[in-house]
């Protein structure tokens, strides 16, 4: 009989514990789910310092990226940097479904001085899955995919896909005459200290076919997993580099 009660106390406290346990899980997951449901674009103002290295020189230049709500559906996003050397502006204006995912309207790429490269205006037509090359007068239909970004609209993705708890995406990105598809894949949570504060960051690594060259990117998970650095490796060496300075959101 004290064996048989013994047995039944064990399995009664088995049971509590596993109950227990089962009650945090689920207090956890629910948690973790109500955070992410939060997950959206938010308007912010970053000003970044940037190492370019040209050479057997470097160029220090200041950076920002700007994102503003133009009105109920479409988005602008500005990437300037200038020096005395050279100036590069970049703009996007997009528009954002319900189920947050981006859709490129129109691009332009600017660029002087040291960056010198041809003018690019992109307009991208989704009902007719098509883009434009308005400098060129261009039109490109066979390059057209589902989730088609500019050269900027695609870092505002993968912020808004890491914070829906994604580990590995897969952008097709339109450059200069061309689709290519940019892989991403989270490779771990790292602390950076920086002129805002220690932000708590989720680190991403750019899947390249050619080992040579690496591309990381920390976006802050207290900050609305806005990019806040961005390396460039050849070789082991790098190419530029991009810190946050400062936030206004």
């Amino acid at each position: 009989m004290f064996k048989i009660a013994l047995l039944k106390t064990t399995i009664f406290k088995v049971a509590t514990l596993k109950a227990a346990m089962l009650r945090t899980a689920l207090l956890l997951s629910l948690i973790f789910f109500s955070s992410l449901s939060q997950a959206e674009l938010k308007p912010f103002t970053a000003s970044y310092t940037t190492q370019w290295k040209m050479g057997w020189f470097t160029i220090d230049i200041d950076a920002q990226r700007k994102l503003e709500k133009l009105d109920d559906h479409r988005w602008q996003m500005v990437f300037q940097a200038e020096t005395n050397a050279a100036k590069l502006v970049e703009k996007s204006i997009f528009k954002l479904s319900s189920g947050q995912r981006i859709q490129p309207l129109d691009y332009q790429y600017r660029a002087s001085g040291l960056f010198n490269e041809p003018d690019r205006t992109l307009s991208f037509l989704p009902q007719q899955h098509t883009i434009k090359d308005l400098e060129n007068s261009l039109t490109y239909e066979a390059t057209w995919q589902e989730e088609i970004h500019d050269n900027l609209s695609y870092m505002l993705q993968a912020g808004l896909d890491l914070a829906a708890g994604h580990t590995e995406f897969t952008y097709p990105v339109f450059e200069k005459n061309k689709n290519k598809p940019f892989r991403f894949r989270v490779i771990g949570e790292e602390e950076l200290k920086t002129p805002e504060g220690t932000l708590q960051t989720v680190k991403v690594q750019q899947i390249r076919r050619k080992k040579d060259r690496e591309i990381f990117a920390w976006f802050a998970k207290d900050k609305n997993f806005l990019l806040v650095k961005l390396q460039d490796k050849k070789k082991g060496k790098t190419r530029y580099e991009i810190k946050i300075k400062s936030i206004k959101m």
